[in-house]
């Protein structure tokens, strides 16, 4: 799905071809769990089989499941480190929370983020090399921070996130707003009375 789906209670925007990346989940480095698994597996049976009759094995084998304890540790602190892409935004009214799918290079990563820590949604705008106008989504935090929505949020789906989460409007948005709607005034010069 493309785009946002929006209920009552929830909104979702997401990034185009989700579903086949949720298809294949052990793409590239995705991988690592399962040959992590098959290899903590492998060693333990290795480590029973050694102690009960290879006992010189023992010590190897150890040192075998300490190796692929200490790479699933570095696997899982490097999936939170490098998140990757935002590939998914969940938010909703009932939780009072934003759930961020992240797809990185070796997980797919699910944050919560209270919309209290969320201070507004827009379109930041910026130009491209060739002097294009660049529509980003973008979700400010309260820490000052900025995340980028997928590229498939509309300025709907940004409206409807600013309605759900009840954060401020977009400035510039408003200012713009306010002066398409403004009405010319004419000030007439009023001369001088000479007495």
């Amino acid at each position: 799905m493309v785009g946002a789906m929006a209920s009552q209670s929830a909104i979702v925007v997401q990034r185009p071809g989700l579903e086949e990346l949720i298809a294949r989940p052990y793409a590239g480095g995705h991988a690592s769990a399962p040959i992590l698994l098959v290899l903590a597996t492998l060693g333990t049976l290795g480590a029973i089989g050694s102690a009960e009759f290879l006992p010189s094995l023992m010590m190897p084998m150890i040192l075998t499941l300490v190796f692929v304890l200490f790479g699933a540790a570095g696997l899982m602190l490097f999936s939170f480190v490098a998140t990757g892409d935002l590939i998914e935004a969940r938010f909703d009214a009932e939780t009072q929370k934003a759930h961020l799918l992240y797809r990185g290079p070796t997980a797919h990563t699910e944050w919560p983020l209270p919309f209290s820590k969320i201070s507004g949604a827009r379109m930041a705008m910026s130009y491209g090399a060739g002097g294009t106008k660049v529509s980003t989504p973008t979700l400010d935090l309260a820490n000052g921070k900025s995340l980028t929505l997928p590229g498939s949020t509309t300025w709907a789906d940004i409206e409807a996130i600013r309605d759900m989460i009840g954060g401020d409007t977009d400035e510039w948005a408003a200012a713009w707003e306010k002066r398409a709607s403004a009405q010319p005034h004419v000030y007439a010069r009023q001369g001088r009375r000479r007495g």
